[in-house]
């Protein structure tokens, strides 16, 4: 009885561990770093060639993953409705040639994935025809970060030169869930208040 309960239990781990490479594999959206394939941990890109390559330019977005939880920054060539459009900035060339540089070559290991990633800042990369080619979301309150594709960039970043980077571009990064949704209320009601004031008809 012993040997059929193990022969199961080896059947299950075995059948487990497929069903868990196929969903890594699906590319489109599974979740942050941590849950990466395990052929990628450990991987240094030289450059960003080997991720996308035509691209025009490139821009940092702060948003609210909260407006949908279920959805990546972009998915099918479309930006998350949590986007806050004022934060939006297209970067420079230099500072597009800082960013390549945190997220390629060899950086420390770092220790993310524990806060259940609540990302709030990304860059998205747009080919000549504005069509979005790929994009980084990041995390700073556990540092965690994701790619799409999700292969072709160094699997640790310099989190530090992000973070200079993102405060740099005028964009702020916050301690805590509290703050953050503080902020984003604050900015709501803001907007309401900016918006103009529908005219009154004249009387007949």
């Amino acid at each position: 009885m012993k040997r059929w309960w193990s022969i199961l239990l080896a059947f299950a781990a075995i059948l487990g561990s497929v069903i868990a490479e196929t969903l890594l594999s699906q590319d489109e959206d599974y979740g942050p770093k941590w849950d990466e394939p395990k052929k990628y941990q450990g991987f240094v890109a030289q450059n960003m060639d080997s991720w996308v390559k035509g691209v025009d330019h490139v821009e940092i977005v702060l948003f609210n993953y909260k407006e949908d939880e279920d959805r990546r920054l972009v998915e099918n060539g479309i930006l998350h409705k949590g986007v806050i459009i004022e934060f939006t900035k297209r970067l420079s060339d230099k500072e597009v040639s800082l960013l390549s540089k945190f997220v390629t070559g060899k950086h420390p290991s770092r220790g993310g994935g524990f806060c259940g990633f609540r990302p709030h800042h990304g860059f998205v990369f747009y080919g000549k025809d504005d069509k979005i080619l790929g994009h980084l979301e990041i995390c700073f309150l556990c540092s965690d970060y994701l790619s799409r594709p999700w292969e072709g960039l160094s699997s640790s970043w310099d989190l530090n030169g992000l973070r200079s980077l993102v405060t740099d571009l005028g964009l702020p990064i916050l301690k805590n869930d509290k703050e953050w949704d503080e902020f984003f209320a604050s900015n709501r009601e803001k907007q309401k208040s900016n918006k103009p004031a529908l005219a009154t008809p004249d009387p007949p």
